[in-house]
């Protein structure tokens, strides 16, 4: 009787084992599969050139506006276009680059954050413009605000 107990759990041993073996399959094609999957997903940020790769970053955290502006600014004045660039992409942010595509492109950060009017605000504070307010005088001169309070209170 003893002997019917071992070759009657033997057999479940076997089920057992081959359940663990299928289950081991089945992690090792899925291990593969997510593999395949961040390989695909890193594989075509390697094709740009890192022109290619900023373009497409500003692109995406730019409103479209934004985006017109930034490049008529860059015609114009590359040297302001590339200050611009350092503060909306920091060093430490350019050299993640390939990352930060592979994040906006699975939609797991913001796009269009950036507007028109920051742009034009960064553009004034690098080139030492400040904020200017002009009156119109009923015979049709301009002045800015200072000048305007001044010759009033005199």
């Amino acid at each position: 009787m003893h002997d019917s107990e071992e070759t009657s759990s033997n057999p479940k041993d076997g089920e057992s084992e081959e359940v663990d073996h299928e289950l081991e399959k089945i992690r090792l094609k899925r291990m593969e599969s997510l593999l395949r999957q961040q390989q695909q997903s890193q594989r075509p940020n390697t094709s740009y050139t890192q022109q290619d790769k900023i373009r497409m970053v500003l692109q995406a955290i730019m409103t479209p506006e934004a985006f017109r502006y930034y490049l008529s600014i860059k015609d114009r004045d590359e040297n302001l276009a590339n200050r611009i660039l350092q503060i909306v992409l920091p060093p430490t942010v350019m050299r993640e680059l390939d990352l930060l595509i592979q994040y906006l492109s699975q939609g797991m950060l913001r796009s269009n954050i950036i507007d028109m009017l920051q742009i034009q605000q960064l553009e004034r504070k690098i080139l030492g413009i400040g904020p200017k307010i002009t009156v119109k005088k009923r015979d049709g001169e301009s002045t800015d605000l200072n000048s305007f309070l001044k010759s009033n209170n005199k």
